[in-house]
């Protein structure tokens, strides 16, 4: 496609290593790449089976340019934006479209995150099983599907990936906001095109109704000063809570804080992390995944069995840098607990407090943005978008949770042609509705894809999306014209309806 530049030569990680480090030729190209890390996982704890499977390596990456929306293309096609490798070579690839699922919730990073999985610390059988040959034979091999699983984990459940998200859609939100299109709401409203958005709340019985306030964490400010090895820093952060409690058949996470500079502990130079608990609960609880060291902080994560004991053990981190002469330990207590019950006694009467499941639903409508060859007052231009990729022929496009609409569409420049000019905001308000919700209803459906029997995702095929679009488009611009022709297209006349 032209205007899409994607690099496929070997050389990826290196070049996104050195952006990342050394902002490398941002001037030049726009490129920042503010967060790549890796976390190293144990399949075996992660299967929880008994067995011995190694170690896989999880590398995550963003990439941002002001100047692109898909910045990330440029080092990895969408098909492959999360490549499983084996002594340099690709075996296994995932489209970035799963980022964008409910068990990830990375959506606005579509365009934007890498993830590079490599397999070399499997062990030989773990291997065999999990690169094969073709897609049939990789279906039916369940420790890969148990490691996909646990590799949305570490994407899911990354504070620093989170965050960025956030970022990512409030900037989007709020271009979007920036851009106030008189008379969409109503118009929405009027055709019944809203957003409908479910979620369930647990509430005691005794609460009062209405949504309770979404948490908004904030970011922890980095470890300073850092030094080549640990010097004053080697600890487990006990600001919120003194005992990490896990349920039972659920998994817990401890933050270690060192004040050694970033990646200390990658390959075990130029010490090595040891971690254990005391006493030792062998499979009943075990470290499944641990992030490299980063601004000071590294979160470790274990799991804990269906079956582990009601007990309390401790998580013991040691090393012993070359400038010490006895080793660094810092420790944390981790408590094993059972499943709380929904219901407690208190005295002879036992008063049960219920607690009840609540599914409530929120409305309104999609953040919408029209975007032109060039900017106006009607809206923002293609290239201040991050939409250089954009011609006549272009409809729109779903980015980051934001519906992008073309206003210079080549079939919509017809139509504003022949009508007055005092008409064409009105144009605009009927014509994004339909197509506000087919981007919306077109990314839903591609973010949760159903399976085929090889438990393999269904792609909606590039072909049948654009002509869902240009379906909505014709069919907007027809309305157009026969709403024009019964006196039906000025919106103001409807001011005070409801």
């Amino acid at each position: 496609m032209p205007g899409v530049r994607t690099r496929y030569m070997d050389g990826i990680a290196s070049r996104l290593h050195a952006h990342h480090v050394d902002r490398q030729h941002k001037r030049e190209t726009g490129i920042s790449v503010p967060y790549r890390r890796w976390s190293l996982l144990d399949l075996g704890a992660e299967v929880g089976d008994g067995g011995d499977y190694g170690t896989v390596r999880v590398w995550r990456t963003v990439v941002l340019n002001p100047g692109e929306a898909n910045p990330a293309r440029e080092f990895a096609p969408a098909s492959r934006a999360e490549a499983w490798m084996l002594n340099g070579q690709t075996h296994n690839t995932r489209s970035d479209r799963h980022f964008a699922s409910k068990r990830i919730g990375l959506d606005a990073l579509v365009g934007h995150l890498t993830v590079e999985v490599e397999l070399d610390g499997l062990t030989a059988d773990a291997k065999s099983l999990i690169v094969t040959t073709g897609r049939h034979s990789r279906a039916h091999r369940r420790l890969g599907d148990r490691l996909e699983e646990a590799i949305d984990r570490v994407l899911a459940e990354d504070d620093e990936l989170k965050a960025l998200n956030r970022q990512i859609r409030d900037e989007a939100f709020r271009k979007a906001s920036n851009q106030q299109i008189q008379g969409l709401d109503r118009a929405l409203k009027a055709f019944g095109l809203m957003i409908r958005r479910k979620r369930k709340v647990r509430r005691r019985e005794d609460e009062p109704g209405g949504p309770r306030p979404r948490p908004n964490p904030k970011p922890l400010e980095p470890i300073s000063p850092l030094h080549p090895h640990p010097t004053d820093v080697f600890q487990f952060r006990t600001v919120l809570r003194q005992t990490v409690k896990t349920k039972r058949g659920h998994r817990g996470s401890a933050l270690l804080e060192v004040d050694a500079v970033d990646g200390y502990f990658d390959g075990g130079l130029p010490t090595s992390l040891s971690l254990q608990f005391v006493p030792d609960l062998g499979e009943k609880l075990r470290i499944v995944s641990i992030d490299s060291l980063e601004s000071g902080r590294m979160r470790i994560r274990f799991r804990a069995s269906k079956d582990a004991p009601l007990t309390t053990t401790q998580l013991v981190a040691s090393c012993l840098p070359p400038t010490a002469s006895l080793p660094l330990t810092a420790s944390i207590p981790v408590e094993l607990i059972a499943e709380p019950s929904q219901s407690t006694s208190h005295g002879k009467g036992r008063t049960k407090t219920k607690v009840r499941e609540e599914e409530i639903e929120e409305e309104g409508p999609p953040p919408v943005v029209v975007a032109y060859e060039h900017a106006t007052d009607a809206g923002p231009s293609w290239a201040d978008s991050g939409l250089s990729d954009w011609t006549y022929e272009t409809i729109g496009s779903y980015r980051s949770g934001v519906a992008y609409i073309n206003g210079d569409y080549a079939d919509l420049r017809k139509l504003r042609a022949e009508l007055p000019r005092e008409r064409h905001p009105d144009i605009t308000h009927v014509y994004i509705a339909p197509l506000a919700m087919t981007l919306v209803g077109l990314a839903e459906s591609e973010n949760n894809a159903p399976k085929d029997d090889d438990n393999n995702e269904i792609m909606l095929h590039a072909h049948f999306r654009n002509a869902a679009l240009r379906s909505a488009a014709l069919s907007s611009l027809f309305a157009i014209r026969y709403m024009n022709k019964s006196g039906l297209l000025d919106l103001s006349s409807n001011d005070g309806e409801d």
